[in-house]
């Protein structure tokens, strides 16, 4: 049996294509938000929750490019942080592998680090919380 493993990964944030900027783009569930168990005299049942998605990015930091993975990132969490802001907070993804798509939305829980140490590239590593459960999808040619 042959092992099928893909290497084709893109992202889109904002319809901005950014893969070229990320060396990390990864889409993980973490535990359920509102699981627990009702327990009553006569027993105890277990309540599933809803999964937690996280939407965790690594790359390089590219505030000259003018489709700035790092741009779209702070402006958002900028956007959140500034309550008077009348723009949102939220961004668009589409994570595709090979054929496969996951759509949803996404925030900011930090902002993108700004610099560096001296003789490196300047890298960012970053958490989105994901709004509800992503849409499975098919790339169609």
């Amino acid at each position: 049996m042959a092992v099928n493993y893909l290497k084709t990964l893109s992202l889109s944030l904002e319809t901005t294509d950014v893969e070229c900027q990320l060396t990390t783009a990864q889409l993980t569930s973490d535990s359920s938000e509102g699981a627990e168990t009702l327990t009553t005299f006569c027993g105890s049942e277990d309540v599933t929750g809803i999964g937690k998605y996280t939407l965790h990015l690594a790359g390089f930091q590219d505030w000259e490019d003018a489709a700035s993975v790092a741009d779209l990132i702070h402006e958002a969490y900028k956007n959140g942080q500034d309550s008077s802001s009348v723009s949102s907070d939220i961004l668009d993804y589409v994570l595709t592998v090979g054929s496969a798509t996951r759509t949803g939305q996404c925030r900011p829980q930090e902002d993108v680090p700004f610099g560096g140490d001296a003789g490196a590239a300047f890298t960012f590593e970053v958490d989105l919380a994901c709004t509800g459960v992503p849409t499975d999808g098919v790339v169609t040619p």
